[in-house]
């Protein structure tokens, strides 16, 4: 496979509501490389628009890494975040 353009390594996310905790995402690992194309296809409920929201960085995972184009985003400035969503990523929803 080419150099990733988008990476995930060891992604977590728990929600946490009181005592209770929901455990959305348990330890994803994925690459896309350039000029390939990926769907993220499941049941209702299993964690698809949290993974979409990690990898765009509109949400911080609990644990684990994204890189966009080699740069790490879990710890970027809103202002960073926004040139790179700019310049490198774009969605389509269903």
């Amino acid at each position: 496979m080419s150099e990733p353009v988008i990476e995930a390594i060891g992604v977590r996310k728990t929600y946490h509501q009181g005592h209770l905790s929901v455990d959305v995402l348990k330890g994803i690992d994925f690459q896309v490389g350039k000029g390939q194309s990926h769907a993220i296809i499941g049941a209702s409920g299993t964690g698809k628009s949290t993974l979409m929201h990690l990898l765009g960085g509109l949400d911080i995972c609990t644990e684990g890494e994204i890189r966009v184009v080699d740069t790490q985003i879990n710890h970027l400035s809103e202002a960073k975040l926004g040139q790179l969503r700019n310049r490198h990523l774009g969605f389509i929803y269903q």
